[in-house]
């Protein structure tokens, strides 16, 4: 995964993820360099138990997805759930609960984006 600096055009994908008794919804917020709301995903998955952290990281490993379906490739990750990103980032030991979703996503981004 390559992390560098921010290019004059770059994209921020914001994700989340919420759990309300079976179900858990993911959403993405997609903005341009300069603020400006380019589209918005959210999905709903039936997990059965599921936790917030998961949803998180479900939400984290559709990033990749949306930009490669819309042709982005420098991109600007935010997250509101620390221990998610910083798994993305290898500054923290990913909990093991999510390790291999994790792991998927950072083989996703590797292979074509550019992450920020």
């Amino acid at each position: 995964m390559t992390v560098v600096g921010k290019p004059p055009l770059f994209f921020k994908l914001n994700f989340d993820g919420t759990v309300k008794g079976d179900s858990d919804d993911v959403g993405i917020i997609i903005s341009n360099h300069e603020g400006h709301l380019q589209q918005a995903k959210a999905k709903a998955f039936n997990l059965g138990y599921s936790s917030i952290l998961i949803a998180e990281a479900i939400a984290l490993h559709h990033v990749p997805k949306v930009s490669l379906q819309i042709g982005i490739r420098h991109i600007l990750v935010e997250g509101d759930n620390l221990k998610v990103i910083n798994s993305l980032y290898d500054t923290l030991a990913v909990p093991w609960k999510i390790a291999s979703i994790v792991d998927d996503c950072k083989i996703l981004l590797t292979q074509s984006l550019c992450l920020l």
